[in-house]
């Protein structure tokens, strides 16, 4: 059996490999040695997710905070993986959609047999689908009450 999650719990660090595409510049050497040729690159990297469970449910509490159902959101900021940053006169690489950002996830999985208002009650370790398209997981839950 695990915890009852509740609000303002993080969620497990997820990653959603190529989210990001990214290209550069730099300078190479011309043909008499001088570094006087542009050339570019171009590639994808993941997005690194963190965020927090937020409950929307305003009747049931445990340990004084808002038990967290199935569909709630996230508060969630991602920031971009590695980024190539060599090279003679590189460039710092433009990123799309950015280099961070913000937004929010569902929580997409509850307790078979516990419901408050209609809704699964979530969980530790309850899967949350995020902003950029990963899975990640609430991490962590009550110590004094829990779901199957």
């Amino acid at each position: 059996m695990a915890g009852v999650a509740y609000d303002s719990l993080p969620i497990t660090e997820s990653a959603k490999s190529g989210y990001v595409s990214y290209t550069w510049t730099y300078e190479t050497k011309d043909s008499d040695g001088d570094w006087d040729r542009d050339s570019s690159g171009s590639g994808t990297t993941e997005a690194i997710v963190n965020g927090t469970v937020k409950a929307s449910n305003t009747k049931v509490f445990v340990g004084g905070k808002a038990v967290v159902v199935k569909g709630d959101q996230t508060d969630e900021h991602w920031v971009a993986g590695s980024m190539p940053t060599h090279g003679h006169g590189a460039s710092s690489p433009s990123a799309s959609p950015g280099k961070s950002g913000s937004g929010s996830g569902t929580v997409s999985i509850g307790s078979s047999t516990v419901f408050i208002g209609g809704k699964a009650v979530a969980f530790d370790g309850a899967d949350v689908k995020t902003t950029v398209g990963s899975t990640s997981k609430i991490n962590g839950g009550s110590t004094t009450v829990f779901v199957n």
